[in-house]
């Protein structure tokens, strides 16, 4: 996985977030956060790619504001596996 581009733009969903959680209401669930998950003694994330399911473990968020949403940590990386052509 490789940092994205800061003018990369991030696609989203017409009615939800595709990086957010919503209860079976279609009510949004509030994500967890770089500092909720500090105050359980985290300071990793893994990512997994969407598509080819790649991960990328051990993403150090100590130095990330405290109020930034693990989904959003997310959105900042892109695979950086080929993609893969099926036929």
């Amino acid at each position: 996985m490789q940092l994205a581009s800061p003018t990369q733009p991030v696609t989203t969903h017409r009615n939800n977030h595709p990086q957010r959680t919503y209860d079976k209401d279609g009510q949004k669930i509030k994500p967890a956060t770089v500092g909720s998950q500090a105050a359980l003694g985290l300071r990793c994330v893994e990512i997994f790619c969407n598509d080819c399911n790649h991960s990328r473990g051990g993403i150090n968020v100590n130095d990330l504001p405290p109020e930034i949403s693990i989904p959003d940590v997310c959105l900042r990386y892109v695979c950086s596996r080929p993609a893969l052509k099926t036929s």
